[in-house]
């Protein structure tokens, strides 16, 4: 429980504007906070969360503004995307599943605070993920 927590709280303190992208947070949780874990806990738990968790805001090779919303533990560098496009309504937005798009990827993990105001309220990360952890992807 401490160690979503802590997860939590880092990602989501009391101004929004100074939250830590999920990404950088298990990277500082596990770089710098490491000891105030289990270890074993803590790594299964960046397991399950991967690479780029679901909240992620992140920047796509071809410039866009992305949320992710899900990962597989087989191909953690490749989640499934909410993109913004401020042509599409956010009610219809395009989901992109990175699996399947050979020449996009993520180039870049990004805070809510270096997103424009606009990008950020069309993906508004607060509103769009859950987390839910398949119980037969253990281990693998």
């Amino acid at each position: 429980m401490s160690i979503a927590n802590r997860f939590d709280n880092l990602c989501n303190p009391v101004n929004p504007r100074d939250g830590l992208s999920p990404h950088e947070a298990l990277a500082n949780m596990y770089g710098q906070e490491r000891s105030h874990f289990d270890e074993v806990m803590l790594k299964a738990f960046i397991r399950c969360m991967g690479v780029y968790p679901p909240g992620s805001l992140v920047q796509l090779s071809d410039e866009r503004y992305a949320l992710v919303l899900g990962m597989s533990p087989t191909q953690p560098l490749k989640p499934t995307l909410i993109v913004y496009d401020a042509e599409v309504p956010k009610s219809e937005a395009l989901i992109v599943d990175l699996e399947q798009e050979r020449d996009l990827s993520i180039a870049r993990s990004l805070r809510p605070a270096q997103l424009p105001q606009a990008e950020l309220e069309y993906l508004n990360p607060r509103q769009q993920v859950s987390y839910y952890v398949d119980p037969r992807q253990r281990g693998k």
